[in-house]
């Protein structure tokens, strides 16, 4: 087994994991912050054609805002003293031929957090609108973030994202933030 294909089960162990987590997230972010109500979600498959071309995690249908598209990512505890929110840049950061989420995404929000030590939980999250954010983002640097998947990732800091691009923060100790 090559230590990408060992890295990338491991990161998608990982993303199932963490799938009640990402939906307790939604559930709180859909009705309560946006007042709607959730009338079905589905997953796309892992490795499936959503996933890999168009970045898209969940398609949840909605009373009010109608179907909408998500992303996620929830990264493990180790890396949260990073605090921050991470995008794929490349899905290969070997061969940096095949672009990441950041280019082609198709999902309306995003969802990005850091789970706790048993991985049942987040312990802090941001939610944010995704055109907003690409709009934010296109002539910024990119800092690369180091990385043990096969992609690699940049990396802002929850405090660097302006306030137009956030939708919702939450963390363990302050509870919403907004």
């Amino acid at each position: 087994m090559t230590i990408e294909n060992k890295d990338f089960r491991k990161s998608t162990k990982q993303s199932r994991d963490a799938e009640p987590s990402c939906d307790k997230a939604w559930q709180e972010f859909f009705e309560n912050h946006n007042s709607d109500i959730i009338l079905s979600y589905k997953r796309t498959l892992k490795g499936g054609y959503r996933d890999i071309h168009e970045h898209v995690d969940t398609d949840f249908e909605l009373l009010f805002e109608g179907k909408v598209a998500t992303q996620e990512k929830a990264l493990s505890f180790e890396e949260a003293w990073r605090d921050t929110a991470t995008v794929e840049y490349h899905q290969n950061r070997f061969t940096k031929e095949e672009v990441g989420e950041y280019f082609d995404i198709k999902a309306k929000y995003y969802l990005s957090g850091y789970l706790n030590e048993d991985k049942t939980a987040f312990i802090k999250y941001v939610i944010f609108d995704v055109k907003k954010f690409l709009e934010w983002q296109k002539d910024k640097y990119k800092h690369l973030l180091p990385s043990t998947s096969q992609a690699d990732f940049i990396a802002i800091l929850y405090n660097d994202l302006p306030d137009n691009v956030v939708l919702r923060m939450w963390r363990e100790e302050d509870g919403f933030i907004k």
